[in-house]
Parts: C-alpha cells; structure tokens; sequence
C-alpha cells in the first residue's frame, strides 16, 4: 500500500525509520516536504508476486520484476499528489537505517530529481530496491557492525526542495549548535565533496563562523539536458547569476555537479536571518527528541526552512577545537571528525582504483569518501581527508566502526605519500609524519630501472621482491634481535622465492613493485609456515 505520511495513521513497522520521523516532525508542526510512502507491506507483495524469495542472492530478478495492476494503479495515483512539474525525489526508509545504534549513512542509493512520471517513478523504486539488495558496500557496512539483513525497504516519495543553500545541524547536550551548510543541495555536504562553512552557536548565543572555500555545489536546472560535462552554464543562485562549470550529471538530467566560482566558492552561504531560523527549527525538534540528533535542512531562496531528516547521533561527536595554527612542519592540522589516536602506513586513494593497496591497519588519504569506501574502512586504522564536515557520511561511519578520522587536510592527497608512516590525533584533529618509506627507497620516476648492481643486467621482479622485503624486514629484525640474512633466507625457501641475498642494496625501484611487495610481506607474516617455524624471542611474531 501507498500512505500520505501526514493523513494516515501509520506505525513505524510499515514505513521504516526515516518516514516515521518525518511524521514525527508533522505533528509538532516542523515544516517538512509533502511526503508519501511505498510501505514495506508494498515491498514485500512485489516481491512474493515476483516470486523473489531471496532477493540478496537474486538482486536482477527485483530490477527485472513487473509490478502488479493494484500496485501500477497506486503509483500512478500517488503522482496525482504531486503537481505535474514538480521534480521528485525517492529515498530509502528501511527499520534498519537511522536508528540508535547504527545510522547506515550513505550507505542506501537515493534518486533526486526524477520527473513526475510513472515510467520514472518505477525505475527510481526499482533501482533503490536493486540497490538495497546489491550494494556491497551496505553488505561490508552490516558486516563490520554485525547487523542482519532486513529483506524489505519502504520508500518515501517528496518532491525536490528548490535549495538555495542546505546542509546538516546538530545540538549536543551543552545545547552548543553546530551548522555545517553549502549552496545547493544537501548532497554535496552530506557526500564530503566540499568542507563545507560551519557555524557554531553556543548556550551564551554567541556565534562563530568559519568560512571555507566550497568548490563545488549540487544544483538544478530545468534545462540541464541542453549541457555536456566540462560546459559553462549561467545559474542563478543568491538572487545573482554565476558561471560555473559542469562537472557531472545526473541519470534524469536534471541535477548536475558543478565547479563554483571563486566568488561565490568564497561567499559565506548563511545570512544573519538563515541562521536564526534554522536555530529555531533545530531547538523545537531538539524538544521533541530526548536525544541527541543530527538533521537535514534546506532552505529556498524565500528563506522558507524545511527539514529533510531526523536521525539519531549513533556516536559522540567530538568536541569542537579551534586551530589556529595550520601544519607546520611534520605536523599537519584538519579537523577533528572521529576521536581516537592510530599510526600506519598512507596509502593514496583517490579512486576504487586504488582499493588494491590497502592493508590492515593502513591509513586512508583520500580527498573524500563514497559508500564504496566502507570495504577499504574496514582494513584501514584511520581516515584523512581533504574535504567533508563533521556530519558527512565519512565522518559518522568513521565514528561507528570506532576509528579516528581528521577532515578538512588540504593538499593531504599531494602532500602525504604512499608508505609514510603517519599518525592521526583524532581529538586534536591533527596529522604528523612519523616516517617516511620514500626516502629510504631510491624511487624515480615511477620507472622500472632495477638492475644488478656487478653486471648491469635487469634483475627479476623476485628479487626485488627479496631487495624489498629486506628493506622491511631489517628494522623488524632488528628489534627481535634476529640476523635479518637468515630471517629471510628462511622465509624465501619456504616461500620458493628465488633469493640472491649479495644484490640486496643500491636498487633503484618501481613503486608499483613496492606495493606488490607490501602484499607478499602481509601474507608471509601471517602465514602458518611462519606460525609454526620461526619463533623470535620465544614467541611467535604474530
């Protein structure tokens, strides 16, 4: 069945989480948008007449399915509640998201800016179910917090908000307010594409804001579809036209990604007014709520406030400190998103590209996150980033898996290198460079020039797995007191390497090598011939 989220009576088992708190603001007269919802009983009568019986094994068959005339007739009605050109938006309200514990941020697909058509309106649904079952990254997300699968999601149908400005706000226990906000829709805040501008007021009322340089923004126009990617398009924004630069579009065609100009990238996006009202609108909901609560608002170029989404803090916040000083020397300082202290290796990651360098225990440095992240979070010991706030989806997830994360690092992915070892202060919010591979290792150029150091002949990618693994291995050995030729002289025969120990220095090598050597070290260290064979100290190495 299909319900108007604020005429029917409705429980939260039928329509999940997130609808059940829009309700909630309803009826305490906070101002939301026009909401109805795809109940789960819905969900779950297209899959039984699709015969889907295990639809995370079966994902396509979701995609692939017909709905039935009862349930065509109750989309196409629930269009009527809309006006004709009005753009709509489809967002996930499962009961396993935005509750207490675990908040699933970002990790469930939304569709933004889909026309008011049946033909659109199935295909939004039915890719937001294909998601929901095939997303890998919601799989490693229940997997790491040990979370079962719910097989039926609702889903809530609103139309678009015409954002001016938009962002996230939370108010702790102090009843300190914090606004993170960008022009445009929320996405951009809440995805980490920019860092956006923070105002925190506090229980004096005295307010502090920090402007930051927001390059990019989320924007709708009516005739996107006239655009390519890399175009300058006119678009009003602020009562004022700008030129910005199309940076991607959207499957509808009606929401594009855009490259800011600097003068409105550096433009403060919150009038005196804005933040008063939004302040208004956080402390009623903040009554309502006998917890503490993170929000999505929007607000239209008429100042009108609107409240997207309410969801619990799942994890403390961390106290907010204001650097003054930015790095210095090996010193580097962000923000702090996640507390907690942690040491590793940096590993670059700029794209699911990169994925393959990852380690337990590495340290992501990445200009920001997607929900595809969550399978290298899991690996990592922290998070450090170039961009995102304090409630975007890489900072709240960093906080339920328990690892520290530092945002707002400019030029961290430039200035940071694969194999430093870094370490993070999650409560100071702070970055230093502990140790650094790339001036032990003669690296040029990213160029395979590896030869014997007698014969200048090019010598097997084997051995400079051995040169390698030597050079990690030396300070290892060091400490336990081991004679490092002998250590691995075993460890190669063990292992079938080919090992000739006299060529072991003076190599100049290919990073990419360095990587594959980094993955031989890991599976040598943790392998059960090590376990069993080779015991340093009277005790095992693991």
């Amino acid at each position: 069945m299909v319900v108007n989220l604020f005429k029917d009576n409705v429980k939260r088992e039928q329509v999940g989480n997130k609808a059940f708190n829009l309700q909630t603001l309803f009826k305490n007269n906070i101002k939301v948008p026009n909401s109805y919802v795809i109940t789960n009983q819905f969900h779950i009568d297209f899959l039984e007449n699709n015969n889907v019986y295990d639809p995370f094994s079966t994902p396509k068959k979701v995609l692939n399915g017909e709905f039935s005339e009862r349930q065509t007739e109750n989309l196409r009605e629930l269009l009527h509640a809309f006006r004709k050109d009005e753009l709509l938006v489809c967002r996930s309200s499962s009961l396993s998201e935005d509750n207490e514990n675990v908040s699933f941020a970002g990790q469930f697909k939304s569709i933004v800016g889909f026309c008011n058509k049946l033909s659109e309106l199935i295909i939004a649904v039915k890719v937001c179910w294909y998601d929901y079952y095939n997303s890998g990254a919601a799989k490693a997300y229940r997997n790491s917090l040990d979370i079962s699968d719910n097989k039926h999601m609702a889903l809530i149908i609103q139309p678009m908000c015409s954002s001016k400005v938009s962002g996230v706000a939370f108010i702790n226990n102090k009843e300190t307010l914090t606004i993170e906000s960008n022009w445009g829709l929320a996405s951009s805040v809440v995805d980490g594409l920019v860092t956006p501008d923070q105002t925190i007021i506090d229980n004096e009322n005295k307010i502090m804001k920090k402007k930051n340089d927001k390059s990019m923004a989320t924007l709708h126009i009516s005739d996107l579809y006239h655009y390519e990617i890399g175009d300058q398009v006119w678009i009003e924004l602020n009562n004022e036209d700008h030129l910005c630069s199309l940076l991607m579009i959207d499957p509808f065609e009606q929401i594009g990604i855009y490259q800011l100009p600097k003068t409105l990238a550096g433009q403060y996006s919150l009038t005196n007014k804005d933040i008063k009202c939004l302040q208004s609108a956080v402390k009623s909901i903040k009554k309502i709520y006998s917890q503490d609560v993170d929000i999505e608002w929007s607000i239209n170029e008429d100042g009108v406030v609107e409240i997207l989404q309410v969801r619990p803090i799942t994890k403390e916040l961390p106290e907010h400190i204001e650097n003054v000083t930015k790095g210095s020397g090996l010193k580097h300082n962000g923000v702090s998103a996640s507390i907690g202290y942690c040491q590793g290796d940096a590993k670059i990651i700029t794209s699911n590209e990169d994925f393959y360098k990852m380690n337990e225990g590495d340290v992501i440095v990445c200009r920001s996150t997607d929900p595809s992240y969550i399978e290298v979070m899991r690996k990592s010991s922290g998070i450090i980033s170039e961009e995102g706030g304090i409630l975007s989806h890489t900072a709240i997830v960093a906080r339920e898996l328990g690892i520290p994360c530092v945002t707002d690092v400019k030029g961290a992915t430039k200035k940071f290198k694969d194999f430093m070892m870094l370490s993070i202060d999650g409560y100071e919010g702070t970055v230093s460079i502990e140790y650094d591979y790339n001036l032990k290792l003669s690296l040029k150029n990213d160029v395979m020039t590896t030869y014997d150091c007698n014969t200048g002949n090019k010598k097997s990618n084997v051995n400079v797995y051995i040169s390698l693994l030597y050079l990690e291995f030396s300070e290892f050995c060091s400490f336990h007191k081991v004679n490092v030729d002998e250590f691995i002289s075993f460890i190669a025969d063990k292992f079938q390497l080919d090992v000739n120990l006299s060529v072991k220095r003076n190599l100049v090598m290919d990073l990419n090598l360095l990587f594959e050597a980094d993955k031989l070290e890991s599976k040598i260290i943790n392998s059960d011939i090590i376990k069993k064979h080779f015991i340093i100290d009277n005790e095992r190495i693991i």
